[in-house]
């Protein structure tokens, strides 16, 4: 799906932050948000790297995460991958996919679906490689694409007044 849309954020360079570790045969990466070694998976790997960019880039704490929680939509147990809370807010969405998974309507709709459920104002779609941000405007039923990513400071103006 790349575009003129498609976010150039060079996750690899985050590398060198990420904990792997071997052992009886097996490689796990080290989780700083929820503290924890996970199976190195690919979508793990991206979930890092992005972890990784807003700490580093863009000023987030590990105490805004919130990995892998289960929400029902539609009566069905789904998770979600990230969500960064500011003041107890949920105000981005984040979706990561695996490296080699091209981000396609498919995924957008993925994360739609449970934004039903979960209205955060702001999504992000990453398999690592291609990166996408937009604003969700729920009383006009609408959204528009972003060319960049908040950091915490500019984070603040998302949080909904009501």
């Amino acid at each position: 799906m790349k575009s003129s849309l498609c976010l150039q954020l060079e996750l690899d360079q985050f590398f060198d932050s990420l904990k792997i570790i071997k052992r009886e045969g097996k490689k796990y990466i080290y989780d700083p948000v929820r503290k924890n070694e996970y199976i190195l998976a690919p979508e793990e790997i991206t979930r890092q790297l992005i972890i990784q960019y807003l700490i580093q880039k863009k000023d987030y704490s590990v105490a805004n995460f919130s990995v892998e929680k289960e929400f029902l939509l539609y009566g069905n147990k789904r998770r979600y991958d990230l969500i960064i809370y500011l003041k107890d807010k949920p105000l981005i969405l984040i979706e990561c996919k695996a490296p080699h998974i091209n981000i396609s309507e498919k995924t957008f709709l993925q994360i739609s679906n449970y934004n039903l459920a979960l209205n955060v104002p702001l999504t992000i779609v990453t398999n690592g490689r291609e990166n996408y941000i937009y604003k969700l405007d729920f009383e006009n039923e609408s959204y528009e694409f972003m060319d960049y990513i908040p950091t915490k400071a500019e984070l603040k103006k998302y949080i909904p007044s009501k």
